[in-house]
């Protein structure tokens, strides 16, 4: 079991959805002994916003041992891999994550009656997005649990599993391990929500796809919290020799030629 994670990949702060200002989180990652962190606001068509949350995002990392990385979490919005944020804009960022969600066309919305479409959506929506140049993470990947057709991990056919991963490897597009995924389904009990989820991991695994690890904290209370992800990796068997070493990509600290504005 990898019982200690050096850094957390996937964290917003009161600049998109969460509560704590980019200070107050990089002091939460120094609470919990972080080497790294990656500041992942979400957007939405705010690309105006960009260059003020960089700002931000410096100011915090200036005073902090931290390596603070400047990321972005961006829907996908259909089965052509559509994202919310723009390749123009994801450019400016070392890490982007894309994720389903309610805004995503052919799956939570206008939901397909018959299964076999929906399964082709999803598998369209996931290649889609790995073959968008800007982006390197999956995040909370096959979060389908409060979607209309609320499919299980283990609904997902080992087919669609190993064509996604192929792709993710080709791209090298990691899979987040996300602290938050079992909240996606609160149907499941939770234990076997964690062997469902861990034997679709065992599947990227095999197939060569490398994890990034996150909490998707909203408060920074939640920085670092990786309980849960510490019972998927020893359930899925995943290796620290398996996880992206976050701390290779450029800080804001060291990336201002890089900036936008």
């Amino acid at each position: 079991m990898i019982r200690e994670f050096p850094y957390d990949a996937h964290v917003h702060t009161s600049l998109g959805l969460g509560g704590g200002t980019p200070a107050e989180c990089v002091r939460a990652a120094e609470a919990a002994s972080l080497a790294a962190l990656a500041l992942t606001d979400h957007y939405d068509a705010e690309e105006s916003q960009i260059p003020a949350r960089w700002e931000a995002y410096r100011r915090a990392a200036d005073r902090s041992r931290v390596h603070v990385i400047a990321g972005a979490e961006c829907d996908i919005l259909d089965p052509t891999g559509r994202l919310t944020l723009s390749e123009a804009a994801g450019q400016h960022f070392p890490l982007v994550l894309a994720r389903l969600s309610s805004l995503t066309q052919g799956i939570a919305r206008d939901t397909p009656v018959r299964l076999e479409v929906l399964l082709r959506n999803l598998r369209s929506a996931l290649v889609a997005a790995c073959r968008r140049p800007h982006v390197n993470v999956l995040a909370v990947p096959f979060n389908l649990g409060r979607f209309p057709a609320a499919l299980t991990p283990a609904q997902s056919p080992a087919s669609l599993l190993e064509e996604v991963a192929g792709v993710m490897r080709e791209e090298e597009v990691a899979f987040e391990l996300a602290a938050s995924v079992w909240t996606w389904y609160p149907d499941l009990p939770a234990r076997e929500f964690l062997a469902e989820y861990a034997h679709l991991v065992m599947t990227f695994a095999r197939e060569g796809v490398k994890f990034v690890v996150g909490s998707d904290a909203r408060w920074p209370e939640g920085v670092g919290n990786m309980r849960f992800v510490e019972r998927l990796t020893a359930a899925a068997g995943v290796e620290k020799s398996q996880l992206v070493d976050l701390s290779r990509l450029p800080g804001v600290a060291e990336s201002r030629a890089g900036a936008p504005g």
